[in-house]
């Protein structure tokens, strides 16, 4: 009986630590599905006439601001002889509120207005100034109640 019991309870306290441990595995890649599905959306998007994708990117951390908290992020950079007024008229049917789909100029590699950490369009060099180019850009958001155990998130 007492063998039966110490065995029990070192399975238990195995199980226990096992599911901890894949727990903090298992949500920062929830968490990253999560953005690359926000991103998957945006690039699913029809182009406008005279535009171009050129690259996307996707990230689950905490992005901008103050305090803790999962931030969901998804961005294509576009090439467009179009404006920014006609690019933002484009894309205003898509939103769903008033962070999705939403388009800025972008000059460069980085995506400035991303103040904790470097993110960054891949496809471009660093050092490339860029012209007619454009983010669309969406924050999204998770169901899933254990995205704020992500470390990233703090």
């Amino acid at each position: 009986m007492f063998k039966a019991f110490t065995i029990l309870l070192l399975a238990l306290m195995v199980a226990f630590v096992l599911g901890f441990v894949l727990m903090f595995m298992a949500v920062p890649l929830v968490n990253n599905h999560t953005a690359s599905s926000i991103k998957k959306e945006l690039v699913r998007l029809p182009l406008p006439e005279q535009t171009q994708r050129i690259d996307a990117v996707s990230a689950a951390r905490k992005l901008v601001g103050n305090g803790n908290g999962m931030q969901f992020f998804g961005a294509m950079l576009i090439k467009s002889d179009l404006s920014l007024e006609a690019l933002n008229d484009y894309y205003s049917r898509y939103r769903e509120d008033e962070f999705s789909c939403i388009v800025e100029p972008q000059r460069g590699s980085v995506i400035r207005f991303i103040e904790i950490g470097d993110l960054r369009f891949k496809k471009i060099r660093p050092d490339d100034t860029l012209s007619n180019h454009y983010i669309v850009y969406t924050w999204g958001s998770s169901d899933f109640s254990l995205s704020d155990l992500d470390i990233r998130g703090h």
